[in-house]
C-alpha cells in the first residue's frame, strides 16, 4: 500500500500558533449588534403603535390597533376606527375610516427608513411616501381619522406651488428633494478608465462625422483630406471601444449585502402540539404563568426566549393574547398559558418556518479598488426545511414538554390536587410539516 505524504505547514513545525482561519461559507453576514436596521424600524413601528393608542385613549375610544406580527416584514401599524353615528332596532350605522402606516428598510439610503401612509374616510383616499414622519404629522393623521377637516400635511406636496410652475418652463426647477444614496453605494461608472475611453470613442465619431461631411472628397480621388483623417477617428474609435469592452470583461465583480438582522422573517407551519387544563391555576395565575415561562426558557444560548403579543379576530370581537416563543434555527415553539376561571390552560405549538433573509435585486453599481462592487438589497425569500429542521423541531418541543409537564405535576402535589391529565403530545403529520409550504413559497418568490 503505497504510503500518504501529508504536508505539514512549517509555522506548526516551529510551535508557532495558525493563523485566524477565515469564514467563506456562502450564507449571508448578520449583524452582532442589536441596533440594525430592522430593529430601528420595528422601534419606529412600536412608537406609532403606542402613540395612535394613546390618542385614542385620551378620546375615551377603544380602538384596535393592529401591528405587524414577529418576523412580518415590511412593519406595519394599522387602525380601523367605526365609530357609531346611531342605530335603530334593525341597523347599526357607523362611520368607518382606517389608517396604515407601513415601514420599509433602503439600507443605501441615507435615511433608510420609508414610511407609507395610507387614509380613507368619507370615500376619500390618500396614499404618500416620504422617509420621515414626525409626531406632529402622526398626530394630524390620527385628528383627521376621527375628525376629518384639512388634508394633513403628509399627503400634500413638497414642493411650493410656485417652483412647480417655473419647473415646467425651467429645468431643475421644482423637483421633489431626493433621499439620495449613501456615498459608499454611489455609482461612480463615469470616472472609471473603461468609461473614460467610451466617451472618448464617442467624441472621436463625431469629430470624424464632422470632417466627413465638412470634405468628403470627390470620385477621382481629389481633395479628401478631412475624409481620410476621419477615417483613421473611426478606427481610433473603434479601437476605444474594444479596449473599453475588454477592460470591463476582465473586472472583478463583487457584491455587497447588507447585513441581516437578527430576527428572522417568519412563515410557520404547525408540526406538533399539546394542551392540557390545570385545575386550581387559577387562582394565582400570574405566579403559575411564571413558573411555566421559567421553566419553559433554556439554558441553551442558542434557543432564543421572547415574550410576544399575537393579535387575531376572535367570536364578535378583537384579541391580544401573549405567548412566549422559543427560537432554535428554522423552528419556533409557542407557549400558551391563559386563565379560564380557577383553572389555566396551558400548552405548546411546534412550528417549522418557511421564510428567510435573501439576497435581493441589485440596487446601485460602483466601482472600487478596480473591481465592481454590486449592492444588492435584503429581501425576505423562502426557505424549505429539511429533516434537520424537523428534528431541531422535535428536540425542542421535547425537552420543553418534558420540563412543562414536571412543573405541572410539581404544582399539582404541592396544591394536594388530584387530576388525571393527558400529558401525550398530538403529533402532526411530518410528511405534510416538509412540503406544507412550497405551494406558498412559490407564489411568494426567491
Amino acid at each position: 500500500m503505497a504510503a500518504v505524504e501529508v504536508l505539514a505547514d512549517p509555522r506548526v513545525a516551529r510551535h508557532e500558533s495558525p493563523a485566524p482561519s477565515i469564514d467563506a461559507r456562502p450564507a449571508l453576514p448578520i449583524s452582532t449588534s442589536a441596533d440594525s436596521l430592522w430593529d430601528r424600524a420595528a422601534e419606529r413601528r412600536d412608537w406609532v403603535a403606542a402613540y395612535i393608542g394613546r390618542f385614542f385613549k385620551s378620546r375615551g375610544i377603544d380602538a384596535w390597533v393592529r401591528v405587524s406580527k414577529p418576523g412580518e416584514y415590511p412593519l406595519f401599524v394599522a387602525v380601523d376606527s367605526w365609530m357609531p353615528v346611531g342605530q335603530t332596532d334593525i341597523t347599526a350605522t357607523l362611520d368607518k375610516s382606517f389608517l396604515c402606516v407601513t415601514i420599509s428598510v433602503a439600507p443605501y439610503l441615507e435615511s433608510p427608513l420609508l414610511y407609507k401612509v395610507e387614509l380613507h374616510r368619507h370615500g376619500r383616499k390618500f396614499s404618500a411616501e416620504h422617509w420621515s414622519l414626525s409626531a406632529d404629522e402622526l398626530q394630524e393623521l390620527v385628528c383627521y381619522l376621527l375628525d376629518g377637516g384639512k388634508r394633513p400635511r403628509f399627503f400634500v406636496n413638497r414642493v411650493p406651488l410656485a417652483l412647480r410652475v417655473i419647473g415646467a418652463f425651467v429645468p431643475f426647477v421644482g423637483r421633489p428633494p431626493r433621499n439620495k444614496l449613501i456615498p459608499e453605494a454611489r455609482p461612480n461608472l463615469m470616472s472609471s478608465a473603461p468609461a473614460l475611453l467610451f466617451y472618448a470613442g464617442i467624441l472621436l465619431v463625431a469629430m470624424a462625422a464632422q470632417w466627413f461631411l465638412t470634405d468628403p472628397g470627390d470620385e477621382f480621388g481629389e481633395g479628401g483630406g478631412s475624409a481620410m483623417l476621419s477615417a483613421w477617428a473611426a478606427m481610433a474609435a473603434l479601437a476605444m471601444f474594444s479596449v473599453a469592452a475588454w477592460m470591463v470583461r476582465r473586472r472583478p465583480v463583487v457584491e455587497a449585502i447588507p447585513k441581516q438582522s437578527v430576527r428572522t422573517p417568519r412563515r410557520e407551519y404547525q408540526v406538533d402540539s399539546w394542551h392540557v387544563s390545570v385545575p386550581g391555576a387559577g387562582e394565582q395565575f400570574e405566579r403559575f404563568k411564571q413558573r411555566i415561562y421559567d421553566v419553559a426558557r433554556s439554558s441553551d444560548r442558542s434557543i432564543d426566549a421572547s415574550i410576544e403579543i399575537h393579535q387575531t379576530f376572535a367570536h364578535r370581537c378583537v384579541e391580544e393574547r401573549e405567548r412566549l416563543v422559543l427560537s432554535k434555527g428554522q423552528t419556533t415553539l409557542h407557549v400558551h398559558v391563559y386563565q379560564f376561571e380557577k383553572d389555566a390552560f396551558v400548552g405548546w405549538a411546534s412550528h417549522l418556518n418557511w421564510s428567510r433573509w435573501a439576497e435581493g435585486e441589485v440596487i446601485s453599481k460602483r466601482i472600487k479598488d478596480k473591481r465592481r462592487v454590486d449592492f444588492k438589497a435584503l429581501a425576505v425569500g423562502v426557505h424549505v426545511p429539511t429533516e434537520f429542521d424537523l428534528i431541531e423541531a422535535d428536540v425542542l418541543a421535547e425537552t420543553t414538554h418534558r420540563r412543562i409537564v414536571d412543573e405541572i405535576k410539581a404544582f399539582l402535589k404541592e396544591r394536594e390536587i388530584e387530576a388525571d391529565l393527558d400529558f401525550k403530545i398530538i403529533r402532526g403529520d411530518r410528511s405534510k410539516a416538509l412540503e406544507e409550504g412550497k405551494s406558498a413559497g412559490k407564489s411568494a418568490g426567491k
